[in-house]
């Protein structure tokens, strides 16, 4: 087993350094607008001390049904 364990930390040193960075929190709000039309906010955090890519300036918003999980 130390020999298996041995290996495998050879093996990482061998291999280049890698960062990542992810998203750490956040909140998502809406407020009604009229009908079907809401408004929603949305905000979160990520780890940006290791410089990880910029956020997306627009995303996609799905809601489902907690029953039957079908897409509303």
């Amino acid at each position: 087993m130390k020999k298996l364990l041995l290996l495998f930390l050879a093996i990482g040193s061998l291999l280049p350094s890698s960062q990542a960075s992810h998203v750490v929190g956040g909140d998502i709000s809406w407020v009604w607008q009229s009908q079907n039309n809401y408004r929603f906010k949305v905000r979160y955090y990520r780890d940006d001390i290791n410089g990880g890519p910029t956020l997306p300036a627009s995303m996609t918003i799905r809601v489902y049904d907690a029953v039957t999980h079908a897409q509303i």
